[in-house]
């Protein structure tokens, strides 16, 4: 498998650390550098696009880098989820793609991380825990039992959420703003969960089978894309007027 991030920022190179040893070859999109790594501009994605490549949109800005993973999405491409070695986890946890779990983190029982949530450095999300979509968790952040952090909350470093404190987001979240791209719909979020700590083989078999028929689907959109000689911006105009 490869690996496609874009951006080669500081936080790019993270990402490319984090994965070293799960693709066979990491490569880069950037508009404003030039390197032996780096293939193209951000814009080129879509050129990329196959079953054995995953892209993941390593921009600092929130708000920027969730779009990204809609795009994706929507463009059939593959979002990587990035999980550190040294994680660990508990029984019966999800991940949706485009999230990102750095080292030293402990996940236990029952978490739903959401798409696009990012988890920093010696962090832990106990029992029965949601994160929504697009959340930040800084460093040395506890998030206790019976949590459920709303969508685009950033929680600073060194904070202890306690149990059952269920509306997080007037209090931590940093910037102020909702995104213009819509939430992936109950579908669309099944096909894109990996199971983490879980020993359930039904979980396991639902998702190798919905990988199976995405893959397919993802191949007939990128033939039509390929064939029909739009332009990127005619193509992702129609898909937005189709979601619409």
């Amino acid at each position: 498998m490869k690996l496609i991030i874009l951006n080669k920022n500081n936080f790019g190179k993270e990402i490319k650390d984090l994965s070293q040893d799960k693709y066979a070859e990491i490569m880069f999109l950037d508009d404003k550098q030039k390197d032996t790594d780096i293939l193209s501009e951000c814009a080129d994605y879509f050129l990329y696009i196959d079953d054995d490549t995953y892209f993941y949109p390593a921009f600092e800005n929130n708000e920027l880098r969730f779009q990204w993973i809609h795009r994706l999405f929507e463009m059939g491409a593959n979002v990587a989820t990035i999980i550190s070695n040294n994680v660990q986890t508990g029984n019966n946890s999800k991940i949706i793609a485009g999230s990102v779990i750095y080292p030293d983190v402990v996940i236990k029982d029952n978490v739903f991380i959401k798409t696009g949530c990012i988890i920093k450095n010696n962090c832990v999300i106990e029992d029965n825990v949601i994160l929504e979509e697009n959340c930040v968790i800084e460093n040395n952040v506890t998030i206790k039992s019976l949590n459920r952090v709303q969508r685009n909350t950033v929680i600073p470093p060194n904070t202890t959420i306690e149990s059952g404190q269920l509306s997080l987001e007037e209090k931590y979240s940093e910037p102020k703003w909702e995104s213009r791209h819509r939430m992936l719909s109950e579908e669309d979020e099944e096909k894109a969960i990996s199971y983490i700590g879980t020993d359930n083989k039904f979980e396991k078999e639902l998702r190798e089978e919905k990988i199976s028929e995405v893959k397919d689907k993802n191949a007939e959109i990128l033939k039509a894309v390929k064939e029909s000689g739009k332009s990127l911006d005619e193509i992702l105009a129609f898909l937005k007027k189709d979601n619409d």
